[in-house]
């Protein structure tokens, strides 16, 4: 029993750790990294957005996420023509526990947040919507004899 509620515990502490991430983030005012372009979530629009592009944007990095209670988060980005890659802070804390990807409804192409890999996307006209993102919980897999 005690294990369960550390485990529980856990979680807790990694979400709060989200959450400043998010309050951070947000207060930088989206500012871009060198040849990226910052997405925050924004509770305003309950969906993350890119706030600014920089000169130069060909990675679109998220900088913080969205609560967990939402399973499907709009991803309202408005890029011009080009060629752009999906990306992960590397202080973003994903919560332990949850899947977070984000689907591309024009190929139907997704990013897994639990990879460190790019997702490389084109940009031909804008499409609005054209990104989504799920959150799910993982399901507990037990051993069976």
């Amino acid at each position: 029993m005690k294990t369960i509620y550390l485990i529980f515990s856990f979680v807790f502490l990694q979400y709060v750790g989200v959450s400043q991430t998010e309050t951070n983030a947000t207060n930088q005012s989206a500012q871009s990294s060198a040849n990226g372009c910052a997405v925050v979530y924004s509770e305003s629009e309950a969906a993350l957005v890119l706030k600014e592009i920089s000169t130069g944007c060909t990675e679109v990095v998220f900088q913080s996420l969205p609560p967990v209670t939402q399973t499907l988060v709009p991803v309202k980005l408005a890029l011009k023509k080009g060629i752009y890659s999906f990306k992960k802070d590397p202080e973003l804390v994903i919560p332990p526990g949850y899947n977070l990807l984000i689907e591309d409804t024009m190929t139907g192409a997704t990013y897994d947040f639990a990879k460190d890999n790019l997702f490389t996307f084109h940009v031909t006209r804008m499409v609005p919507d054209r990104f989504v993102m799920f959150i799910s919980k993982m399901k507990n897999s037990v051993a069976v004899k």
